[in-house]
């Protein structure tokens, strides 16, 4: 299904904000995302294109970084990209290895950037 059909089924309530048919959150929050754009579907696409290209970059920097400094501004950059589209499991685990909570944050926000963008080519090719 195309983002634009997306968009106007949620906006008309058939499905609920954040979630897709079978109940599971959605990786991009499509009704925070609208807001963001002023509903403006080119620019809708537009920032989801560039959120692509970012995405994998970002992962990567963060996983070669230079130092502990290095890791946290790439995450803190990934984390602001992912809110301002509202791909919120992305900025959640960003968030974490902003703040080197665990060994395992660099393997979830990986994982989370994967499904994430996934969803972005799934929705952009229907």
């Amino acid at each position: 299904m195309a983002i634009s059909t997306q968009l106007t089924e949620l906006r008309n309530g058939v499905r609920s904000a954040g979630t897709s048919e079978q109940g599971d959150e959605r990786p991009v929050d499509l009704i925070h995302l609208s807001r963001q754009t002023g509903g403006d579907r080119d620019l809708e696409r537009e920032v989801l294109a560039m959120f692509l290209s970012q995405c994998h970059q970002a992962v990567e920097a963060i996983a070669h970084a230079d130092g502990e400094r290095a890791r946290r501004e790439n995450a803190h950059r990934l984390k602001g990209c992912a809110r301002a589209i509202g791909a919120w499991r992305v900025a959640v685990e960003a968030e974490r290895v902003e703040a080197g909570e665990t060994s395992d944050d660099l393997a979830a926000l990986r994982k989370a950037s994967q499904t994430t963008c996934d969803y972005i080519c799934g929705i952009n090719a229907a």
